[in-house]
């Protein structure tokens, strides 16, 4: 009985896992075109035409030059000066600061939580595999002894 319940089970299961699933619904008024012929496709695409280069196009397209270092000794006080007040007058950069820093502290907390799933997941899977290692022990009767000679 058990056996005939086990392979119903795995029966089920299986054609529950490969049965046809129908992702979205088609609308009442929708229908399907026919596949289209050779002719119809080369009729459709022959207009498809390709362009020639037209100009031309320079070497360098990005100016690659670091921008140069400044002589004058107040340019770092009023650049200092203007980012205070950026970050202090602006709500949204407030805001944008605020987000910034509660990620850097989840990131600074490790990857505890992860850990702690891996680890769910492995002891559950060590449980369901001895689950059915003492099952199959109970239910799988022992196998004789005996011994055939291979006859080639």
């Amino acid at each position: 009985m058990r056996k005939i319940l086990l392979s119903l089970f795995v029966t089920t299961f299986a054609g529950f896992c490969f049965a046809p699933v129908q992702l979205h619904d088609q609308p009442e008024n929708a229908h399907r075109l026919p596949a289209a012929t050779e002719g119809d496709l080369q009729r459709q695409q022959g207009n498809q035409k390709v362009l020639g280069e037209v100009g031309t196009v320079p070497q360098q397209t990005e100016d690659h030059t670091s921008p140069s270092a400044t002589n004058d000794p107040g340019a770092s006080g009023v650049l200092g000066q203007a980012q205070d007040r950026l970050d202090h007058n602006d709500p949204k950069a407030q805001q944008v600061l605020q987000a910034a820093e509660k990620r850097l502290e989840q990131e600074k907390q490790g990857p505890m939580p992860m850990l702690y799933m891996g680890g769910l997941f492995l002891l559950v899977g060590f449980g369901v595999v001895f689950g059915f290692r003492q099952w199959a022990n109970k239910a799988v009767p022992e196998m004789p002894d005996v011994e055939k000679k291979v006859s080639w």
